[in-house]
């Protein structure tokens, strides 16, 4: 007689309600150790300079205390991440935190807290080197990105601005050098939502100068400078911002120095990150007899100074 193993019913029952109640997952799932995502980089808005690496961190906002996933890379083009399933705030700058000479980086620990801060120089602060950022929020990550070769784009702006500073001269042809410094522009800058913060100093030493051409006594004197921009706090009162210019004369002994009310000359195009700074009124240069041989005093080494407190606007 020959025997047949028949399952019985009990059996095949409970067979099928454990395969059913299996969650199906991809063959390869158990070696799951985050999505792959594509993170490419579009740097076409940012004309200031050719990048030379980025960094790219990946926040994650799903329970508090987690670290940035940070890739650093020397391909600008873009970079592979691997994220857990859950949502993340992006950041992506030019070059890495440890490649700035003008400024430093705090909070990077957390996408609101990102922040990078000018470098104090002498009495005054550094000129930020350019600096382009490029956010992307709320990114959700799902286990249908599991082998979805699923890609997304950033495209960081630069956040610099280029401020050019001009200054109307009576007397123009008695001035030999120029210092300078303005007060009250912004230190620090949050890379998740733009906001300015703090007070920096600029030390504006480099000059240009040209004569009128009807009257070569008179003229405008020029420079300009990399900036953060004007603090949040601003409130375009003309006390808000003082430039602080000194003139030493052509006798290489007189100083004349002009404190300027400027917060409420500034002439700021957010779209081309520019600032324009024009002072037409106020500053007049006594004539004095020019020293032979040439400029060779210090500015410490002045004799005599003239302050003069430009007025109000």
């Amino acid at each position: 007689m020959t025997y047949r193993y028949l399952p019985n019913a009990f059996s095949a029952v409970a067979l099928m309600s454990f395969l059913y109640s299996c969650e199906y997952r991809p063959l390869n799932m158990d070696y799951y150790d985050g999505c792959s995502i594509w993170v490419a980089v579009d740097w076409s808005s940012f004309t200031q300079e050719q990048p030379t690496g980025m960094s790219v961190y990946c926040y994650p906002k799903d329970g508090p205390g987690q670290e940035p996933y940070i890739y650093r890379s020397n391909t600008t083009s873009g970079v592979m991440v691997r994220l857990p399933v859950g949502h993340y705030d992006l950041l992506v700058f030019n070059q890495s935190v440890d490649e700035f000479g003008s400024m430093h980086f705090e909070g990077m620990d957390k996408y609101m807290t990102a922040t990078a801060v000018l470098e104090p120089l002498g009495d005054g602060h550094y000129d930020p080197e350019w600096l382009a950022i490029g956010t992307l929020e709320d990114l959700n990550v799902t286990l249908d990105d599991f082998n979805a070769n699923r890609s997304i784009t950033l495209s960081p702006r630069n956040v610099i601005y280029n401020v050019s500073v001009e200054i109307k001269v009576q007397g123009i042809n008695n001035s030999e050098k120029i210092s300078c410094k303005i007060d009250g522009m912004a230190r620090k800058y949050n890379m998740a939502d733009g906001g300015q913060s703090s007070s920096a100093t600029h030390l504006l030493n480099s000059w240009g100068k040209e004569r009128d051409k009807d009257n070569p006594a008179n003229g405008v004197v020029f420079t300009s400078f990399h900036s953060f921009g004007l603090p949040d706090s601003f409130s375009s009162k003309p006390e808000d911002c003082i430039l602080d210019v000194t003139f030493l004369l052509v006798d290489n002994k007189t100083g004349c120095r002009f404190s300027i009310p400027a917060g409420d000359r500034f002439v700021t195009d957010k779209e081309a990150q520019r600032m324009t700074l024009k002072v037409d009124e106020g500053i007049i240069l006594p004539d004095v007899e020019r020293e032979e041989g040439g400029f060779s005093a210090e500015v410490k080494d002045w004799e005599e100074e003239q302050q003069v407190d430009v007025p109000m606007n």
